[in-house]
């Protein structure tokens, strides 16, 4: 009877190896081939490179539209200062200070 419980272990590993095999093959064939998932890759990449040449293009666009609405705004606060400073000037006249400060900007011409 020793000999017979001796004997089926063997046959018992036997098929535990054979499920095994069975099990990993399975999963093998599961496992796409290499060449796919390169060729996967690829696109992945080609379709990133896309995305950042769409990003980096709008990007150029809101830059060249902020820099033309700053290049206004920076023309507007000139026009603002010249104003300021003419009506500045226009204030001192009429308070008097002004006919000092122009008499001296004036130049003197002899006949």
């Amino acid at each position: 009877m020793r000999f017979d419980v001796e004997a089926e272990a063997p046959k018992d590993r036997l098929k535990g190896y054979q499920d095994s095999i069975s099990s990993l093959q399975q999963q093998v064939a599961q496992i796409p081939p290499i060449s796919f998932q390169v060729t996967r890759a690829i696109e992945a990449t080609a379709e990133n490179k896309k995305g950042i040449d769409a990003a980096n293009d709008r990007i150029d666009r809101v830059v060249e539209s902020f820099g033309g609405k700053l290049d206004n705004v920076i023309d507007t606060i000139n026009k603002v200062s010249t104003q300021v400073q003419v009506l500045s000037s226009k204030l001192d006249d009429m308070q008097g200070k002004g006919a000092d400060k122009t008499a001296f900007l004036t130049p003197v011409i002899r006949p």
